[in-house]
């Protein structure tokens, strides 16, 4: 028979009990207390993460609105307006080659070259060189011409066609079918280098006029180019290029209009207008300053941009020891990992972008003389390429 436990024994298990439940007891609170301490410290961090991100935003909004870009288009389409000129001899409808002399000397010339204001009086020698009266004219303003490379074992003609059909003129692929063979009478064009860098056997064919000559000088020039055939079969682009400053909005406007002679016949008209902002916060670092001297907004944004350059490291660093931590496949699996990456990629490109722009700013002749032209081609490229980059980095930053 079973033992009955003793009163002693009996109230040995009570007292057990009773210990067993205090302990569970207490290691349920330590368990909610530790719980609770883990989502406040899981909501300080989500809190402190928002702000810090909401830091990072602004400062990506004043780096991006402080480069002027609300005013860009208003300057550039304005230009734009005043350089196509009116239909039926608008740069748009330009078609054929006999249109493209007439667009220059019945639009462009009286635009770029203006010597009289609207109530027909002669302008003053310092108010000359402007386009709409408040854009300066920066250095001559450049015909530039692209000549393909005859190369009959590129483009043939059929025998059956050989007594009819002189030449083949192809279209340009590459650099390489790039002629700088001199031409016209007695070789009076003769090719030279362009751009601040030559491209394999990139030279061009060009034509400076003074930004202070008179209009009728520069038709008269224009209609001996046409009368010794400076366009002819091999043209396949010729670019009429220049560059204002207006000081009102602190901006450059880098003008490119492209007109392309195709290989198929005819004229197809092209246009590039580039604003160039001159980020004089960055020009701090540079020789250039003397040109734009910075004010002390410009030093604050300075510093708003380091800042911001630094916090854009530091993420990067956040991203990578996550990335060690769990693993490629671990960390690709998440979309917005994903979108991490691309977004601070970006900000890493738009940063080479600046410290490109600054090296640029010293092969650039910002005082011309008038008949001297000065290339911002690139510049004004590398500013618009920026301007995408941040446009569509803005997105992915808003989205996350």
């Amino acid at each position: 028979m079973d033992r009955m436990p003793s009163n002693a024994e009996s109230r040995s298990m009570s007292v057990s009990t009773e210990k067993l439940t205090e302990l569970r007891d207490r290691a349920e609170r330590v368990v909610r207390a530790t719980e609770e301490e883990e989502v406040e410290a899981g909501f300080r961090s989500a809190c402190l993460e928002v702000i810090f991100y909401l830091l990072f935003v602004a400062l990506f909004a004043v780096v991006t609105w402080m480069s002027a870009i609300n005013v860009a288009y208003p300057y550039s389409s304005k230009m734009r307006e005043a350089v196509y000129g009116d239909p039926p001899e608008s740069f748009e409808d330009v078609f054929q080659e006999s249109q493209f002399w007439d667009y220059l000397e019945e639009q462009a010339i009286p635009t770029l070259f203006v010597r009289e204001d609207a109530n027909g009086d002669v302008l003053p020698p310092d108010q000359r060189g402007y386009v709409l009266r408040v854009n300066k004219l920066i250095g001559a303003v450049r015909l530039e011409q692209k000549r393909v490379e005859l190369d009959p074992g590129r483009c043939t003609v059929p025998p059956v066609y050989a007594s009819l059909i002189d030449n083949c003129y192809p279209s340009i692929r590459t650099e390489f079918d790039v002629s700088d063979e001199s031409y016209g009478r007695e070789d009076r064009f003769s090719a030279v280098s362009t751009g601040f860098f030559v491209d394999v056997g990139g030279q061009r064919f060009v034509q400076d006029f003074a930004n202070d000559a008179h209009p009728d000088d520069v038709v008269d020039e224009l209609r001996k180019l046409r009368n010794d055939s400076w366009v002819d079969l091999q043209t396949r682009e010729v670019h009429l290029l220049f560059t204002v400053y207006n000081p009102a909005v602190d901006l450059f406007c880098n003008v490119d209009l492209e007109f392309k002679f195709l290989h198929t016949g005819g004229v197809r008209p092209e246009s590039r207008f580039r604003t160039v902002n001159m980020l004089r916060q960055w020009l701090l670092l540079t020789p250039s300053r003397v040109f734009f001297p910075p004010g002390v907004e410009h030093q604050l944004l300075f510093i708003a941009e380091m800042v911001f350059f630094l916090i854009v490291l530091g993420m990067v660093v956040a991203e990578v020891r996550q990335l060690a931590r769990v693993g490629w496949l671990a960390y690709i699996s998440s979309v917005w990992n994903v979108i991490d990456v691309l977004n601070l990629s970006l900000f890493i490109v738009f940063f080479f972008y600046r410290f490109f722009f600054v090296a640029l700013t010293s092969l650039i002749n910002f005082r011309p003389s008038p008949d001297t032209y000065s290339e911002f081609r690139y510049m004004a490229e590398l500013t618009y390429q920026s301007q995408n980059l941040a446009a569509f980095n803005c997105v992915l930053t808003y989205v996350k």
